[in-house]
C-alpha cells in the first residue's frame, strides 16, 4: 500500500506542488522514523502506527486505497499549511 500511495502522490504533484512536501520515511526498521511518526502523531493529537499513514496538514490518513483519493485530493485543496516534519525537527 505504501508505494501504490506513494505512486499516486508522484501523479499529483505537478497539479498540488505548491501544497505539499512529500516526505516517504521508513518505519518498520528506522528508529528515527519510527520516533518522527510518534512525535507527528502526539504533536496532532492522533495515535497511528499503522502505515502508511499520510499527514497532509492537521490531517492524518491511514491507510491507501481507491476511495481514499478523493479524500487526499480534498485535504491538498483545503488544509491549512504545516509541514510537520519542519515543524518537528525545527
Amino acid at each position: 500500500y505504501c508505494e501504490r500511495e506513494i505512486e499516486y502522490l508522484t501523479e499529483l504533484y505537478p497539479n498540488y506542488q505548491e501544497k505539499f512536501n512529500l516526505y516517504a520515511l521508513e518505519v518498520w526498521h528506522d528508529e528515527d522514523n519510527k520516533e518522527f511518526l510518534e512525535q507527528a502523531s502526539e504533536y496532532l493529537n492522533t495515535q497511528s502506527d499503522l502505515v502508511p499513514t499520510l499527514i497532509i496538514g492537521n490531517q492524518v490518513i491511514i491507510g491507501f486505497s481507491e476511495s481514499q483519493k478523493e479524500e487526499i485530493k480534498e485535504a491538498l485543496s483545503s488544509t491549512i499549511e504545516l509541514d510537520i516534519y519542519k515543524e518537528i525537527y525545527k
